[in-house]
């Protein structure tokens, strides 16, 4: 992205917008069917459904599927259609997990 466009982008962005872009949650809460926030870390962060749809990344999903369809779900919902940040923790060598947030651009188009 050329500086001129990332600086458009910026200015359009609402403070809310900049601070949820800071935020991971974990992934299992874009699979629910219904994603209400009603208990748990993500009410203790006082995290609305509007700002889940304005976080930057999120952590553990797995799976080409798994991963266009929250993707989908998600830029469906963001205004400026920020795509998100898919992140995996895992420790070296216990699983091998495909695709790699890399990789993921290539099976997404």
């Amino acid at each position: 992205m050329k500086n001129e466009k990332l600086y458009r982008l910026l200015k359009q962005m609402t403070l809310e917008e900049k601070i949820g872009q800071l935020v991971q949650v974990a992934g299992e809460t874009f699979l629910m069917d219904n994603v209400e926030v009603t208990t748990g870390p993500l009410k203790s962060l006082g995290l609305s459904n509007e700002m889940l749809y304005n976080i930057g990344s999120i952590l553990n999903i797995v799976g080409v599927e798994k991963i266009r369809k929250v993707q989908e779900e998600y830029l469906s919902k963001n205004r400026l259609k920020i795509p998100l940040l898919f992140m995996a923790d895992i420790i070296n060598g216990y699983k091998t997990v495909l695709p790699i947030p890399l990789a993921t651009r290539m099976f997404m188009g």
